[in-house]
């Protein structure tokens, strides 16, 4: 829930949007525009920070091409110092193949800890998605000489049967820094042809950085069912969360590393799989070339 200026950008948008896919004009009628409507036991977890909103325009029928949520994704990876933590459905892209690379490689350069969907649903997205992710996650590992990547899938255990943890969510913490969500995924097609909405929000204060670190803990200590405390507590004892992780792994609930972060595999994007994840509509140059350079302005 978020309330404010940037609504006004997010209501603008959505307008936009649905003016373009219906043809009609939305109607508010009896929808409150103000902060009124938030629910009175319900507090927030960040307050008077700034924030930013980025979205994805594939450039078709007259509409003027966005790679918004690309560049600020990139972007804020790149400002890494301590921890990377992704929690994003797909995890497949070309923008994390470029981008996290150079994390890996820093001397002192941050954890990245990334959570994502495991079993894909039909054919088509396990081959794109699928294939494609441990061909990235092995790709990367070339990369990890200060073992400083991990990849889980998370599960729940009862008696003796594991059932996986479906993640939809598309989100992205950068140190205590930069809280971004929204709906673009890490893969090709969430980021140069869907239309997508992305927030990033800045901690401008301690209290902010708090909050924003807060969020995280949180998130990973639903996902190994311990306290966020008990998690907190461990990670600053420890000085890594990689190293919490692995300690509090392996309850009811847990996170469970790829294979592909130590077996041995194609480290390429699957022959023609573009044509099923495109970085950009079919036809267009982008297209063809097959990849776009995010380190240079997009």
């Amino acid at each position: 829930m978020i309330s404010g200026p940037i609504v006004n950008d997010l209501t603008a948008i959505a307008v936009k949007r649905w003016r373009a896919a219906t043809g009609a004009e939305p109607n508010f009628a009896g929808v409150p525009m103000d902060s009124s409507w938030w629910p009175k036991r319900e507090t927030s977890d960040l307050e008077h920070v700034p924030a930013a909103v980025a979205t994805t325009e594939p450039g078709l029928w007259r509409r003027k091409q966005s790679w918004h949520s690309a560049i600020l994704a990139a972007d804020v990876f790149r400002t890494a110092r301590s921890v990377v933590y992704i929690e994003n459905q797909y995890f497949a892209g070309e923008l994390a193949r470029q981008v996290l690379p150079d994390l890996l490689l820093r001397e002192n350069g941050p954890e990245i800890v990334v959570v994502t969907t495991n079993t894909m649903n039909g054919r088509v997205e396990q081959i794109s998605n699928g294939r494609n992710r441990d061909r990235l996650i092995r790709h990367l590992k070339r990369f990890d000489r200060h073992d400083r990547l991990r990849v889980f899938y998370p599960v729940r255990d009862e008696r003796g049967k594991r059932t996986e943890i479906f993640i939809h969510s598309k989100i992205a913490i950068v140190d205590d820094h930069v809280l971004r969500i929204g709906s673009a995924n890490l893969n090709n097609r969430s980021i140069g042809v869907d239309s997508e909405c992305d927030v990033a929000i800045e901690a401008n204060r301690s209290q902010a950085s708090a909050a924003i670190a807060g969020i995280r803990y949180r998130l990973i200590a639903e996902h190994l069912g311990v306290g966020m405390d008990t998690l907190l507590g461990v990670a600053q004892r420890a000085g890594s969360l990689i190293a919490a992780i692995e300690k509090l792994n392996g309850g009811t609930r847990s996170l469970v590393p790829f294979p592909a972060l130590c077996d041995r595999g194609q480290l390429n994007p699957g022959l023609g799989t573009r044509l099923f994840d495109p970085i950009a509509p079919y036809g267009s140059l982008k297209w063809l070339r097959g990849s776009i350079d995010f380190s240079a302005p997009v």
